[in-house]
């Protein structure tokens, strides 16, 4: 959260979720970080961030997951500016 309300304070109005070449075995399991914090998926832990980031710093989220199953792009859409339309 620090980061992005540094990038608000700095004048950004986006704020880009990426995990790079992630492969359908990672997203389907918790990354440590996301596993330690109680989410199922890294998929949840992303949407959850993104959630966080739009709600407190009025961001607009891009996640950029890799190659997602229609139901995770469903969930992601929800937080994304560029999936909802």
């Amino acid at each position: 959260m620090a980061v992005a309300q540094a990038g608000r304070d700095a004048g950004c109005t986006e704020a880009l979720f990426t995990l790079g070449e992630t492969s359908r075995a990672a997203l389907r399991r918790s990354c440590p970080l996301a596993g330690s914090r109680g989410y199922r998926s890294t998929v949840d832990y992303v949407a959850s961030a993104a959630q966080m980031v739009l709600e407190s710093t009025g961001l607009l989220p891009h996640a950029n997951a890799g190659a997602l199953y229609e139901h995770e792009l469903a969930q992601l859409r929800t937080v994304s500016a560029l999936l909802r339309a």
